[in-house]
């Protein structure tokens, strides 16, 4: 008797690898937030380079956002509708 298929392995690889990914951009994201924080990195950013910061910052979450989710998503529906 055969406990996981093939699917259900391969879906539950894309659900830990969506969450791999969400925690990176989590990480990515806190740590660009954490330099900001700094007063002089504010004093900077408010005098004129903020539109390349802020630009950088949601085009990259939004992406790896939108692959994690997806990726996780994808895995569980991948891995449930195969059960036996």
């Amino acid at each position: 008797m055969e406990y996981l298929g093939v699917e259900q392995i391969i879906g539950a690889i894309l659900f830990f690898v969506g969450t791999g990914i969400l925690t990176l951009c989590n990480r990515y994201e806190r740590g660009i937030d954490e330099k900001l924080k700094d007063p002089k990195v504010r004093w900077a950013v408010i005098d004129g380079n903020k539109n390349t910061l802020a630009r950088q910052k949601s085009r990259w979450g939004t992406l790896m956002t939108l692959a994690g989710v997806g990726s996780a998503i994808y895995g569980a529906v991948l891995f449930l509708s195969n059960l036996k």
